[in-house]
């Protein structure tokens, strides 16, 4: 273990203040190496973590990721529910998913990348998950192979992104180094896994949502799970989509969304529309209506 690590670990790990979280992010990370190390965390689960890993240094060092989500998956899945988790980078929900429903319960897991498919699966062999089933594959509208643009510093424009794990996205242009990933639908995989039942999907796939929500007509209609969606402007454009398409969708398909502070408030697209693209990144916790005469995914 690296001694910047283990000191930092020691010094920040009990910190609440957001001061302390920063300096993590922007700089003490950053003179970490790059290297998975164990971390048992507070919810029962094993992980590995790296502090240098922007999408994992959280978990090295306070013992957490995204807090705000994982505490509102915590209160909304029970034992013996069952929850897709769509963009699983290493996995962090994934497990905590499989925590929550325990082993009469189920998880889909869904990751494009080689690298974090590799991440994922290292992470469950150090649990007892047996109710996780591992999708090797990219969700869209359609199945078959598509382009994947691997995670690198490139993509991102904020430096307090660099060295970020989970930033590979979905892309029809010819660049060099993109690569060719499995497709599936949610449709497809509701069907040839023989879901009975779905309480809850989180996606956060790099912009991919709309097209992979187009692909689950039926799966949204059947069977009205709740939904956590990141709505990111800057990646959703970039996939040829935009924030208020995906909300028309969901809007659409049936689903409230709201945005989670303190508590849940109906999300408002028209308060980001002078916001720059780095402020508009946010989750949205989508509601099916207790009545949807007419659920339709159409644009």
């Amino acid at each position: 273990m690296s001694i910047r690590a283990s000191i930092g670990k020691t010094l920040f790990s009990h910190s609440t203040s957001q001061r302390t979280r920063l300096f993590v992010r922007n700089h003490y990370r950053r003179v970490c190496p790059d290297v998975d190390l164990p971390v048992r965390t507070r919810y029962g689960f094993t992980i590995n973590a790296s502090p240098r890993d922007y999408a994992s240094y959280g978990i090295y060092f306070f013992g957490d990721y995204d807090p705000r989500m994982t505490d509102a998956i915590r209160h909304m899945l029970r034992p013996g529910m069952t929850a897709w988790d769509v963009g699983t980078e290493r996995g962090w929900f994934t497990c905590l998913m499989a925590s929550c429903v325990g082993k009469g319960g189920r998880i889909d897991a869904f990751e494009a990348f080689p690298g974090n498919q590799a991440r994922l699966r290292g992470n469950l062999a150090l649990n007892d998950f047996p109710q996780v089933h591992v999708h090797a594959a990219a969700v869209s509208d359609r199945a078959g192979v598509l382009r994947f643009e691997p995670p690198s510093d490139a993509i991102t424009n904020q430096s307090y992104l660099s060295d970020c794990s989970g930033v590979g996205y979905l892309t029809q242009a010819a660049s060099p180094t993109a690569i060719e990933v499995p497709a599936v639908t949610l449709d497809e995989i509701a069907e040839r896994e023989k879901i009975t039942r779905l309480d809850f999907i989180k996606m956060d796939i790099e912009g991919a949502e709309t097209a992979a929500f187009r692909g689950a007509r039926e799966t949204l209609r059947r069977f009205r799970p709740v939904l956590a969606v990141e709505y990111n402007r800057a990646t959703l454009r970039r996939a040829g989509s935009s924030l208020e398409e995906l909300d028309r969708l969901l809007a659409a398909a049936g689903y409230d969304r709201q945005h989670l502070t303190t508590t849940f408030n109906p999300v408002d697209l028209k308060k980001a529309e002078s916001l720059p693209d780095e402020q508009v990144v946010f989750n949205a916790y989508c509601f099916p209506k207790p009545v949807a005469s007419t659920v339709s995914l159409a644009a």
